[in-house]
């Protein structure tokens, strides 16, 4: 089985409460180093994910981060929002890896979709990964846009994979890097060119059908996350997803 590493966390044990301010003293505060903070909202996380948002304190936290109290209100001045800088740094984490795997090209696209899935989604599978999962899923009003933007840019990664990869109807051949949107926003559109609609071109219609199965494979993931017990088991499901739906994008388009 995976090691089933909690997200957001090292693994490490947190260092001492060095750079900390300490109560009553004078002396001006040293802020901490970034990986003094990152260790800080992986403590977060994982106390929210145990004890749920509402009942857990500050003086939780610092503690599980082996914090002084004022230290940590130092870093973060409130739990609302050391709760969403843990989250965000976690979702930052595995838009990440997901970016990495996906953007191995030399690999073939079935397995670079198979391990973005499983840093995206199957890492949330475990004990304590699990409860993480939830307690980001359960508390929508402290995290306004967050939990909609990321998924949303997980999909984009996924769908710009599937069509850079997928041969071009008519043409056998896959969609250029200038045909993504990102690079037609940057790239000049010859003005007779303009006239045909976007739709009708092969890129459109690669583009379309790369971002339908997009979709369809986030779908998918979520589905078998709340069925299965073990990451593995998450790995082998995605497995025949990715393979299904990607035998059914290449075969021809039904009009």
């Amino acid at each position: 089985m995976r090691g089933e590493r909690v997200p957001g966390m090292s693994g490490e044990r947190l260092p001492g409460s060095s750079g900390e301010r300490v109560p009553g003293s004078s002396g001006s505060v040293e802020v901490a180093e970034s990986g003094r903070r990152e260790q800080v909202l992986g403590a977060a996380l994982v106390t929210f994910a145990r004890f749920g948002y509402r009942k857990t304190s500050m003086e939780d936290v610092a503690r599980a981060a082996n914090i002084s109290r004022p230290g940590l209100y130092f870093l973060f001045e409130s739990k609302p929002s050391l709760f969403r800088a843990a989250v965000v740094q976690a979702l930052d984490e595995d838009v990440a890896a997901a970016e990495q795997a996906l953007a191995d090209t030399g690999r073939p696209l079935r397995d670079r979709l198979i391990e973005a899935f499983d840093r995206w989604t199957g890492r949330y599978i475990g004990p304590m990964a699990r409860e993480v999962a939830v307690l980001m899923e359960t508390n929508p009003e402290l995290l306004g846009t967050v939990m909609g933007d990321y998924p949303r840019r997980f999909r984009e990664l996924v769908t710009d994979a599937i069509a850079a990869a997928t041969p071009r109807p008519g043409t056998g051949t896959s969609t250029p890097a200038a045909d993504s949107p990102k690079s037609a926003a940057a790239t000049p559109t010859p003005a007779a060119a303009t006239s045909t609609p976007a739709a009708a071109t092969p890129a459109a219609r690669t583009s379309d059908r790369a971002a339908d199965v997009a979709r369809t494979l986030l779908s998918t993931s979520v589905g078998i996350k709340h069925e299965v017990a073990t990451r593995d088991e998450f790995v082998a499901r995605m497995t025949v997803a990715v393979d299904l739906f990607l035998a059914a994008l290449r075969a021809p388009a039904i009009n």
